[in-house]
């Protein structure tokens, strides 16, 4: 790992203005922990190699692997090795497509995508429909369907709060990367108001703002609330994660000992490869002495 001197710079301003416990502020960070960043580290001998930081488990430098199964015959149909600082979500439209695509030239036909929360995302659930892509994937954690106190009239594309007073639409903006539709009160009708101070801040009004995917979102959710749903989601698990945990316990991609993405994934199609040809054989010699 290399040190840029950008990051230098900021170990030096934290360190000289620092905020401790005692002076009133938050403790500051313990010294052994170290400050890993692809903005400021980067490998010295495989620089397409990206930190990756994921719960309950270290940092470290690594690639993506997106895989496609499928869930009759636990086949894999799609997979290339990808940067791992991106989140999954963005990966997801690339794969299904790559997978379409080669699946339509053998006659195949892809009607249904299982992934599970970490590929979830307005902009993936309305181009999948946009494919004709029937798909249950989980909503992540982030997304409100409710906001406390207030009543959603997506026909009217109007909120109501508990006082029957509504919040109209304003206007469509981007907050941090996101697309949005603002939602506002009417100062004037807030002001009377017996519960102000439970909704209404110093501005006067109340706002409200929710992804303009919010119908994709709603439909995901009660298409995963159906029976359909539940079983054809469940598929997931008992395809997908046995052939990844394979993968990496005897074809090798616990760890990828080659530089460079390109490297990378030719390392991980030969032991799809490897594992498909496998199935192959099996497959062949059970109807063989069947």
């Amino acid at each position: 790992m290399k040190k840029t001197q950008s990051h230098l710079e900021k170990q030096k301003e934290y360190r000289k203005n620092k905020i401790t416990k005692l002076d009133g502020g938050k403790e500051h960070r313990k010294n052994n922990r170290r400050f890993l960043s692809n903005a400021t580290h980067q490998s010295q001998t495989d620089p397409d190699a990206r930190i990756a930081k994921k719960n309950g488990k270290p940092c470290m430098l690594c690639y993506s692997s997106m895989m496609g199964v499928d869930t009759k015959h636990n086949v894999i149909t799609n997979m290339s090795a990808e940067l791992a600082h991106r989140k999954d979500s963005r990966y997801l439209i690339k794969t299904a497509k790559a997978t379409i695509d080669r699946l339509a030239k053998m006659g195949h036909k892809v009607d249904t995508i299982l992934a599970d929360a970490g590929f979830s995302s307005g902009e993936n659930f309305a181009t999948l429909d946009a494919l004709g892509v029937n798909a249950f994937i989980p909503v992540h954690g982030t997304f409100k369907d409710k906001r406390e106190g207030f009543f959603n009239d997506s026909i009217q594309d109007v909120y109501t709060c508990s006082q029957n007073h509504k919040l109209l639409y304003r206007q469509t903006d981007k907050s941090r990367g996101y697309t949005k539709k603002r939602y506002l009160s009417s100062k004037k009708i807030c002001n009377k108001c017996p519960i102000k101070s439970q909704y209404v801040g110093s501005s006067g009004h109340k706002e409200i703002s929710h992804t303009i995917y919010r119908k994709h979102y709603d439909d995901m959710i009660a298409k995963l609330k159906s029976e359909q749903g539940q079983q054809s989601y469940a598929l997931r698990m008992m395809s997908v994660e046995p052939v990844f945990g394979t993968l990496q316990q005897y074809y090798g991609l616990r760890w990828i000992n080659t530089r460079g993405i390109e490297l990378a994934n030719k390392v991980m199609l030969m032991a799809a490869a490897a594992v498909n040809l496998k199935k192959l054989i099996k497959a062949r010699l059970n109807k063989l002495f069947t």
